[in-house]
């Protein structure tokens, strides 16, 4: 299950052009991080590629069929996708929230079969939730509720995932857990796209990395390469070195004028 982008273009009414001529492919088996600034255009890129938004110009093809030949229903057994937000005010479950995740398989009348109960359930554990299966979701702290809304897109069974900045309320440690979930989940042939503000942690758990900037592609390839000292300053303006080995152990060097120069890091 391939998802590809080629030459998209778009922009809202009001606020004219947003993306201009990107290209991006998603491929089993590969975690692909998308970064860029505020405004850069990252969301809305998301948005075309779970057919939300039709772009003006270029073609989304999922599988090699054009995404629009495909009917809602269908792209959404394909395409799950782990919003920035999610209501806090629903009067569900945590059981019941991520049983919306299955939404795309039922028959007309929604009727819950065993299976849908058991992928909840697995859902549920992949995110280490389980615990919280018969709490009401509005009670839940937000890191909470972000891990049970990737519950409830691992509960599509969609072969391609797009996570808009899942790790926001999430602290380190379920920070940790949910990027090494994503590389088990990579190692399952799911291709995930990952749009994070988060160029220090993010980058070790990636297999490339696509930079975005004015609605434009600037770099793509491999993390180290993409984010290199040259394409920080051009893009969000600061002077910041981060490397990265193939150990999973990254050195930041830190402004001129910070009173620690070199900082080390490895995840595991």
């Amino acid at each position: 299950m391939i998802l590809e982008a080629s030459n998209i273009t778009f922009a809202y009414p009001e606020n004219g052009p947003v993306l201009s001529g990107v290209d991006l492919r998603l491929e089993p088996g590969t975690v692909t991080g998308l970064f860029g600034p505020n405004g850069s255009g990252k969301s809305t890129l998301l948005r075309c590629l779970n057919g939300v938004l039709r772009p003006e110009s270029g073609q989304i093809k999922l599988a090699g069929r054009p995404l629009h030949d495909f009917p809602a229903r269908e792209i959404a057994r394909c395409v799950a996708v782990v919003p920035q937000e999610s209501r806090a005010d629903l009067s569900l479950t945590v059981q019941e929230m991520v049983m919306l995740g299955r939404y795309p398989h039922t028959d007309l009348w929604g009727d819950e079969t065993p299976k849908d109960r058991d992928v909840v359930t697995a859902s549920l554990a992949k995110v280490h939730a389980e615990r919280l299966t018969q709490r009401p979701f509005n009670h839940l702290s937000g890191g909470e509720r972000q891990r049970v809304v990737i519950a409830r897109a691992l509960a599509q069974e969609a072969e391609v995932l797009l996570l808009d900045e899942p790790a926001t309320h999430l602290d380190i440690a379920h920070q940790l857990e949910l990027y090494q979930l994503l590389r088990a989940l990579a190692f399952q042939k799911y291709a995930i796209l990952l749009v994070s503000h988060d160029l220090l942690l993010a980058p070790l758990f990636l297999d490339r990395a696509v930079l975005l900037a004015g609605g434009a592609v600037i770099a793509s390839g491999a993390p180290g390469e993409v984010l290199s000292a040259d394409h920080m300053h051009a893009t969000f303006g600061v002077d910041l070195v981060v490397t990265w080995t193939d150990d999973l152990r990254m050195t930041v060097q830190l402004p001129r004028g910070c009173s620690t120069k070199r900082l080390n890091m490895a995840a595991c």
